[in-house]
């Protein structure tokens, strides 16, 4: 049985403690959910696959077997050039077209292989949604978007509705090795009336 003189709180790290149980490490977990007002200081190039060119050659049939292909990123990110490393790979709902893009940021559009599509996310304010899970798993099921009634106050306090533009999803690339991972969406948004 471990004595009580083991356990130790460290220090503060984010939301969280490190706590030393003998000599294992354990970080707890604390949920995290933000909104607030961005703007990126420059426009994102994104190279991936969409789902209307997917849908077109008979690949996929629903925008949700689209999350089939993170599970397969290596392949594809491999055959994608001039890739940002360590990078991000994106989720892009492009609503006034009714597309969805699957991919991975790079520094220039540059020579694609032809099953790709070339997409950049513009300079412009977005309401960011920040929220984290135990696991990678929740994180893009159970907790995805966060907190939905704080987003909703967020919205209702800064009266504004969701844009008909881009809904961005954020994935950093090496987020399903991480314990406690986070990610954020970007929301187009407008004024009420």
């Amino acid at each position: 049985m471990i004595g009580s003189s083991h356990w130790k709180i460290l220090r503060s790290i984010c939301d969280g403690y490190i706590i030393y149980v003998g000599r294992e490490e354990m970080i707890m977990y604390t949920k995290k959910n933000e909104c607030v007002f961005v703007t990126p200081e420059k426009e994102i190039k994104v190279v991936g696959l969409s789902f209307l060119k997917l849908k077109e050659i008979g690949a996929v049939n629903d925008k949700m077997q689209m999350y089939g292909y993170f599970q397969k990123q290596d392949e594809w990110r491999s055959k994608i050039n001039n890739l940002v490393k360590p990078g991000a790979n994106f989720a892009v709902w492009h609503k006034t077209v009714g597309d969805v893009i699957i991919g991975a940021e790079v520094s220039e559009f540059g020579e694609q292989d032809g099953e790709f599509v070339c997409f950049t996310i513009p300079v412009a304010e977005y309401v960011k949604v920040l929220w984290n899970a135990e696991h990678f798993g929740d994180l893009v099921s159970k907790r995805m978007w966060g907190d939905k009634e704080q987003c909703d106050r967020f919205y209702k306090e800064h009266q504004i509705k969701a844009g008909n533009a881009l809904g961005i999803e954020v994935y950093p690339q090496d987020s399903i090795a991480w314990e406690h991972p986070e990610m954020y969406g970007l929301l187009s948004f407008e004024k009420k009336a």
